[in-house]
């Protein structure tokens, strides 16, 4: 009886348990699903024209902006780029934005730039919620003539799980930045076992942890100690599925931690939860195999928690692609010639797609083998040469994937309480700054700030917040703009002279690249590009085309707009006789305007203002640029001038608001460049335009070398699926290598085929 009773108890208890169990996992769920909706995840993807670069080229590039689900994101985004060398500093900038998830642009490089490792990074003002590891960054090569060798030798570790448990067999991964070297696995007092790096400088060591050990990895004189042996403890760890139904085999496996009750098994994908499970604490393994038929392709993450919501164990896996979408490069029957090449891109009829093509030489890079999909999902845990040297394959993927894990963040996710993160979603130009006046006092509060923009001709009007805070936030500006700045403030005083302490957000830490040096071997792209420089410049006599891999030489200019105003009285100044100071020949000739003199200051006022009396001194445009500077206004030279023109009736001033209210005076000058001097305080660059990638010109003279031939971000198919591009092909005899990549029904694309260049066959 007694027997029984303890049975059945047991039996209660077991129940009871597995119920909090699972109780505990679909809490853990509901708060994921919750974070998920209430914190979108945006991902950005770069893929440029090429994988290297020298000094003074244009890396031109196509940006996605993709949810968690791989979907092209809808809504405009503004994206910062910079450009970091190894010691931190930026080495380039621009901002650019993005229209339904997919924008093209470039970076000029400066001509002066030194050789070396730069890393590329690009995020949303949306991504600073989650810190640099959900932002996109690539590490970017530029080149001289020699190849550049890492300065300093550095190993990187990965553990299969992320922690090294007793009595449990771990895999660790290494990364040594010299291929084909040997790295060892030691304990304190021997040497355990050794690895030879492959031509992507990785190596696996396997072996049973000991807790009595200490561990550390060595490769030269460069020691990396390893974790502590934790005496109780889980791992997981996964082989690919024995057969084409079976996509993994997952095994928890480890010593059981008597502080815990339940394991919780999650795994998740693209922002979903994919398979669940409580799993029992007192097994010392426990193994899962997932058939592909559940799977699609992807990266997963398995998360293993303890009942208070702590990460103990991960990993994670990539199931590629098996869908073909049906898209090829016909290059066949096609005329095939020196100077003009034409392809053919079949996809199937009415089907969605968003493509970029690129077409370079063989004979420098070596070709990629990465899917479009790998690449995207991969492209933080595959840092190499802007992606062309890794040649993967399944084993190195899934290395790289325990080299540089990226865990779900359980930690703010179980922490989640419903919070508006501090940075939201952009899609416009955003500037924050204190204003203060000329005695360098902040605005008082609820005072009026107003802005022109001299080049784009638009007004912003901005309410002063506390300590002459303020927020301006603008559409579309390209390229560099100027501002006039004026205020008004609560009791109708007219502020000029105002002076902005602008307030960037501080960049994130990114990780710096590694400092590099030029060896003594040549680099292939480094000496096609000094040749095709001297080729060039040996040629300019006869020719004047440029080097078109560069944009570096193409000027800007400050030169502004004029904005187009209907004058309500005009004078032609060379009309008149001239007048021994423009003082008097304004209040002799320019009737609607009065100088005079106000506490000893002179004073402009525009008379018959209607309905009101002019205040204070009208808004001044010359020759296109705004200004409140009486001063200046009086001190052109009449001999300088060519037209006068003035505008007092409300509904011209309307387009300029307050800052217009007392009139406006434009003045053309002979020169038309006439101004005040820039104050670089007032300057800043907007969203970078992006320019089109200049076809090479026929020359009968000159040779064309050129090692990206085509780059086309975005080519559109018609009706029946197919897009047809022409360029020149190359003087050189090198194959050709086209790639085909983006995608098709909302789904990551890519192809890519050689084809062999018409010059091989003259020569």
């Amino acid at each position: 009886m007694e027997l029984r009773k303890l049975t059945l108890l047991g039996w209660f208890v077991l129940c009871f348990c597995s119920v909090k169990a699972q109780s505990q996992l679909n809490s853990f769920l509901k708060t994921y699903e919750t974070y998920k909706q209430e914190r979108p995840t945006q991902q950005l993807y770069f893929t440029f024209n090429q994988g290297k670069y020298v000094p003074g080229d244009t890396v031109f590039f196509k940006a996605y902006l993709l949810g968690e689900d791989l979907s092209l994101w809808s809504s405009p985004q503004i994206v910062e780029i910079n450009l970091i060398d190894a010691y931190g500093s930026v080495s380039a900038h621009t901002l650019i934005k993005t229209e339904k998830g997919v924008a093209s642009n470039q970076i000029i490089l400066p001509s002066d730039l030194k050789p070396g490792f730069y890393n590329f990074t690009a995020f949303t003002n949306w991504m600073r919620n989650f810190g640099v590891s959900s932002m996109f960054q690539a590490q970017l090569s530029i080149v001289g003539e020699a190849e550049l060798d890492y300065l300093n030798d550095k190993i990187e570790y990965g553990i299969e799980g992320g922690n090294l448990v007793d009595g449990v067999v771990s895999d660790v991964v290494i990364r040594f930045n010299k291929a084909d070297s040997w790295v060892y696995l030691n304990n304190r007092l021997s040497r355990i076992d050794s690895v030879k790096t492959d031509m992507n400088g990785l190596g696996k060591f396997t072996f049973r942890s000991d807790k009595a050990k200490r561990y550390s990895i060595n490769a030269g004189d460069t020691v990396v100690d390893l974790p502590m042996v934790q005496e109780n403890g889980y791992s997981v760890s996964l082989v690919n599925g024995e057969s084409k139904d079976e996509a993994v085999k997952i095994l928890v496996s480890g010593k059981p931690d008597p502080d815990l009750d339940n394991l919780y098994f999650i795994i998740t994908s693209k922002g979903k939860v994919v398979y669940a499970e409580a799993l029992p604490v007192d097994q010392l393994k426990v193994g899962k195999s997932i058939s592909r038929e559940k799977l699609t392709s992807g990266l997963y993450h398995i998360s293993l928690l303890s009942d208070s919501g702590e990460l103990i164990s991960y990993r994670e896996f990539f199931l590629p692609s098996v869908e073909d979408l049906g898209i090829s490069i016909n290059t066949t029957g096609i005329n095939s010639t020196v100077q003009d090449l034409k392809l053919n891109i079949e996809t199937a009829p009415s089907v969605s797609s968003e493509l970029s093509v690129r077409i370079i030489n063989q004979s420098v890079l070596e070709n990629e083998t990465l899917s479009f999909e790998e690449k995207i999902v991969l492209s933080q845990r595959i840092i190499n040469e802007g992606f062309h040297k890794l040649k993967p394959n399944d084993n190195v993927v899934d290395q790289m994937l325990i080299l540089k894990p990226k865990t779900a963040n359980w930690d703010d996710i179980l922490e989640f309480d419903g919070r508006k993160p501090q940075y939201g979603f952009s899609s416009l130009l955003q500037k924050i700054g204190v204003a203060k006046d000329s005695l360098d006092n902040p605005l008082p509060l609820h005072s009026t700030l107003m802005f022109y923009l001299q080049n784009d001709l638009m007004r912003y009007e901005v309410d002063v917040l506390e300590q002459g805070m303020f927020a301006l936030n603008l559409f579309d500006v390209f390229g560099e703009e100027e501002l006039f700045v004026m205020a008004e403030t609560p009791k109708g005083e007219e502020l000029l002279n105002i002076n902005i302490d602008w307030i960037a957000e501080p960049l994130p830490r990114f990780l710096t690249p590694p400092k590099a040096k030029e060896s003594n071997r040549e680099d292939a792209y480094g000496v096609f590009a000094g040749k095709r420089q001297r080729i060039n410049d040996s040629f300019q006599f006869f020719s004047d085309t440029a080097n078109l891999d560069s944009l570096a030489d193409s000027k800007k200019s400050r030169a502004p707009k004029v904005p187009i105003l209907e004058a309500d009285e005009t004078f032609n100044v060379e009309d008149f006789y001239l007048f021994p100071t423009f003082s008097e020949f304004i209040n002799e000739v320019v009737r609607p305007l009065r100088v005079g003199k106000f506490k000893g200051k002179p004073v402009v006022r525009v008379r018959f203002l209607e309905p009101n009396i002019a205040t204070a001194d009208p808004l001044y445009i010359i020759d296109g640029i705004a200004t409140k500077n009486t001063n200046f206004f009086l001190s052109l030279d009449p001999k300088t001038l060519k037209r006068i023109s003035v505008i007092k009736y409300p509904k011209k001033l309307s387009r300029f608001g307050d800052m217009a209210k007392n009139g406006i005076v434009l003045v053309e000058t002979k020169s038309g460049t006439t101004r005040e001097p820039i104050d670089e305080n007032k300057l800043f660059t907007g969203i970078s335009r992006g320019l089109p990638f200049a076809k090479i010109r026929p020359n009968k003279i000159a040779p064309q070398f050129r090692f990206t031939l085509y780059w086309n971000p975005s080519v559109e198919t018609d009706e029946n699926g197919s897009a047809t591009i022409q360029f020149y092909s190359s003087d050189d005899v090198a194959p050709m290598l086209i790639c085909v990549e983006g995608f098709v029904n909302g789904k990551p694309f890519s192809v890519i085929k050689q084809l062999e260049n018409a010059a091989r066959n003259n020569h």
